[in-house]
């Protein structure tokens, strides 16, 4: 729509008139259909609403069901004269941070009787024995190894 001034002497009111009674016209018709979209919306989102719920049910549901068919699958088990399924619990390693123990004075967390000792700090030695040098060119290195000489030929 191109800007009209009113004080116009060549324009006359009769096309402006016609063409703000269009312009209001075309807004009714779309503050209807925002009236109607936002209707539907909400009855989406009730209806989104009523489907967690059921979603929900239904989850309680199929973990009623699951500890169900487990109990049944024990008792046959045992009529069979097998062992059940054991009842492991969750590892629960995961629920306390490392070094939240608090059970030793140091706070690291160790076992009593777990530090690091020196493993020949009481090492007795009984006996010193001296060896002889290992002349390599003499052979005596060849028995070592094995009975066939190197150098043979």
């Amino acid at each position: 729509m191109q800007d009209i001034l009113l004080d116009d002497q060549n324009i006359s009111p009769t096309p402006l008139k016609a063409e703000i009674l269009e312009l209001q016209v075309l807004c009714k018709a779309l503050v209807a259909q925002n009236q109607e979209l936002v209707a539907k919306n909400q009855e989406l989102i009730a209806q989104n609403q009523a489907l967690v719920a059921k979603n929900e049910e239904y989850a309680g549901m199929i973990l009623a069901l699951r500890e169900q068919v487990q109990l049944l699958k024990d008792e046959i088990a045992v009529l069979k004269g097998q062992k059940p399924k054991p009842k492991i619990p969750p590892n629960r390693l995961n629920d306390n941070p490392p070094g939240a123990s608090g059970s030793d004075k140091d706070g690291k967390g160790k076992r009593p009787g777990s530090d690091k000792r020196s493993k020949t700090g009481n090492l007795e030695i009984n006996q010193i024995r001296q060896i002889d040098e290992i002349n390599f060119e003499s052979g005596l290195l060849q028995h070592f190894i094995g009975n066939n000489p190197i150098n043979s030929g």
